[in-house]
């Protein structure tokens, strides 16, 4: 049941302590309501048992999940038993590829801006066509009141227009800026939501079984860190 390292940024795996002397079965009688609900199909097979969503409703504490599996296991030589799960997720996986895809978009943005860059030929044409523009243009007249308040004469309209550098692609036009504000929201999102989402679903089991979660505080961080 061991995930690849690359399996591992969409799947939730982690072992839970079964309290002494519960049987297999006895374990996945508890945590059956869990697994009946409206899209789920589960299927027991001795100490194991599978688990698959289809369409599951919005309420299902494992609507993030396409499928799973849960399995009692005998843990060290102290007899001891533990559930070992693993949940395999598309929502984690699409999470995590979505700043890659808009980080993407952003390189792809500024390499449109370059080859779209206006060359030294077009710079100097903007320029002169923008001088022919600006003779034909009348200063605004001052107001009589304004000159006496001593306010500053108005100038011709597009004096102060910034000039473009040959080379220099438009920056409103073709900014990267927001790819990467949505490849840092989906990354966040990833972040937190894989945390979370194994705690929740730790907790969940771990109060279904009938142990108590503070117990397993230190074993959530581990799995959170390690994940």
């Amino acid at each position: 049941m061991q995930p690849s390292f690359l399996a591992r940024i969409w799947t939730i795996e982690g072992r839970l302590p079964l309290p002494e002397g519960q049987t297999a079965q006895e374990t996945f009688d508890r945590l059956r309501p869990m697994l009946r609900t409206s899209g789920t199909a589960h299927h027991q097979d001795g100490d194991t048992v599978q688990f698959r969503k289809t369409d599951p409703e919005a309420q299902d504490p494992l609507s993030v999940f396409d499928h799973g599996t849960l399995r009692v296991e005998t843990a060290g030589d102290a007899g001891g038993r533990v559930l070992h799960y693993r949940m395999v997720s598309r929502i984690l996986l699409l999470c995590f590829l979505a700043p890659l895809l808009f980080l993407g978009f952003s390189q792809l943005t500024v390499f449109v801006g370059r080859m779209n860059a206006p060359t030294a030929e077009d710079i100097a044409k903007a320029e002169k066509e923008q001088k022919a523009k600006e003779k034909k243009m009348v200063t605004p007249v001052q107001n009589p009141v304004d000159k006496f308040l001593g306010a500053p004469a108005p100038e011709k309209p597009g004096k102060d227009k910034p000039k473009p550098k040959a080379g220099q692609p438009d920056s409103k036009k073709y900014s990267p800026t927001p790819a990467y504000v949505f490849a840092c929201f989906f990354a966040i999102l990833y972040v937190f939501g894989r945390w979370l989402e194994a705690r929740l679903v730790r907790r969940r089991m771990a109060r279904l079984l009938g142990t108590d979660p503070a117990s397993t505080s230190e074993e959530l961080a581990a799995l959170a860190v390690s994940h």
